[in-house]
């Protein structure tokens, strides 16, 4: 120990320059630190913003719509629709592609631009009705023919600027299929084909397009 003190003692420089060096060292290792747990609580921070968007159909036996919302935590900024069929891309609006003078409950043509807070929503195209009419009836019908084989896919962005989709435009909407169990069940099977519906008595049952 008196040898180290005494090694101290004729090293004084060197000792200095050390301690200056193992400071120095210290202090930079404290700020990586610092910078690194400020990013990760950043991206956790931008994160918890994001918004999370969702298409959803539903086809009951008075209400027939296909619905946008945000299921995220942020705001979900549109940028637009794309809609296609078997692949391909067919239009960017969806009550572009439905049969021409139906009356209809609501719809949307151009989303660009609008923004959606956490849960959130908008149908795209709605329909509403009353079992006993049957105009409205062959308006349902016809609507179900016009969704199947069609797929849609929802642009849009956070606050942030950080750009996502909903879905691959491969997903579709569900396509009618043959009377089951007493009510019409929506199926993902496109190679069924689109048969006319009849009024039933149970609602059908509500499918979210994946």
């Amino acid at each position: 120990m008196n040898n180290f003190a005494v090694w101290v003692g004729q090293n004084k420089d060197t000792v200095t320059g050390l301690t200056a060096i193992v400071a120095t060292i210290a202090s930079t290792k404290s700020i990586l630190i610092a910078v690194i747990n400020m990013r990760w609580q950043r991206i956790h921070y931008r994160k918890t913003l994001m918004p999370i968007g969702s298409i959803s159909m539903g086809d009951y036996e008075e209400n027939l719509f296909v619905r946008l919302r945000n299921d995220g935590a942020g705001p979900m900024i549109m940028d637009d629709i794309e809609v296609y069929r078997n692949g391909q891309k067919v239009g960017s609006a969806l009550i572009d592609l439905m049969p021409p003078s139906l009356i209809w409950t609501t719809f949307v043509k151009n989303i660009s631009g609008r923004a959606f807070a956490s849960g959130k929503e908008i149908d795209l195209i709605s329909i509403s009705g009353d079992m006993e009419d049957s105009e409205f009836l062959e308006t349902r019908r016809s609507v179900r023919e016009a969704l199947a084989g069609l797929s849609i896919k929802a642009n849009y962005r956070s606050i942030y600027g950080d750009r996502r989709s909903n879905n691959d435009p491969g997903s579709g909407f569900p396509k009618p299929s043959s009377k089951q169990s007493g009510r019409f069940a929506w199926l993902y099977d496109l190679d069924v084909d689109a048969q006319p519906l009849e009024p039933v008595h149970a609602p059908t049952r509500v499918c979210a397009v994946s």
